[in-house]
């Protein structure tokens, strides 16, 4: 197998290594908006749909399945996880499981809270989920995705 094959396909001029994970270098970089040649002021185009998130603390919408909760173990399921690593950054954690109940449309008061959030995170499991009683073709999970 050569390196090539392997994930991130490249190898280091020197080693001749994997590069283990590193951008290549002529992948484009996210983290420096490109400036639109003709026009230095404007970004360009693949920038413009991008949301920028406020100045923390963020509200972090964290979606997923019920089960994902006890899953691979109770108090270390993959949501647990994630909420500890959403409080240990100083974030807010925003969780349909914390609604309480309205006389709201279940799948208009999730658009709300997922649009309401600045950070979306799908915690995706084995399990589709279960409807949204006013859009029963969709799960919940898939509710929150297509609104984030």
């Amino acid at each position: 197998m050569s390196a090539n094959d392997l994930p991130g396909g490249e190898s280091s001029e020197e080693s001749g290594e994997p590069s283990q994970g590193r951008p290549r270098q002529d992948a484009p970089r996210l983290d420096k908006p490109r400036q639109d040649e003709e026009n230095p002021d404007k970004l360009s185009e693949d920038r413009v749909h991008r949301r920028v998130a406020k100045p923390g603390p963020w509200r972090v919408f964290l979606s997923h399945t019920s089960e994902l909760r006890q899953y691979p173990e109770p108090g270390q399921s993959y949501v647990d996880r994630a909420e500890r690593a959403v409080s240990a950054a100083k974030h807010v954690i925003v969780d349909m499981s914390d609604f309480a109940s309205t006389d709201q449309d279940p799948a208009s008061l999730c658009a709300d809270k997922v649009g309401e959030c600045d950070v979306y995170v799908g915690i995706f499991g084995l399990r589709y989920g279960s409807s949204v009683r006013d859009r029963p073709e969709v799960s919940s999970t898939e509710l929150e995705f297509e609104t984030a």
